[in-house]
């Protein structure tokens, strides 16, 4: 199921994220930048009868435009990037992505 990119942008747990006109592709939008934790946010509904998003589903680290899971699920750096939100943790920056295929 596809995700609602307008209902995401008006629900309350998004508020503080940036958006885009259109995806684009986290390997090469964050390219160069280093970030402690990368939280990533699945966007497509629940399910058909729920149509909130699925929400938070794991995180990684980005550093040197490499990828290592933190959480020991499988990523990849090529994914479509709807909107993000940076913030500190523990003095280092981290970022929340929100996307649909991880």
């Amino acid at each position: 199921m596809k995700a609602d990119i307008n209902r995401i942008k008006n629900h309350s747990r998004y508020n503080k994220f940036a958006f885009f006109e259109s995806p684009v592709w986290f390997e090469e939008y964050f390219k160069d930048k280093d970030y402690f934790i990368v939280q990533l946010y699945d966007i497509r509904p629940i399910s058909e009868h729920i149509p909130d998003p699925i929400g938070f589903v794991g995180k990684f680290k980005w550093k040197s435009n490499k990828l290592t899971s933190l959480d020991g699920d499988f990523y990849t750096e090529h994914m479509p990037i709807y909107g993000y939100h940076e913030f500190e943790h523990d003095g280092q920056t981290c970022i929340s992505v929100l996307t649909d295929e991880w």
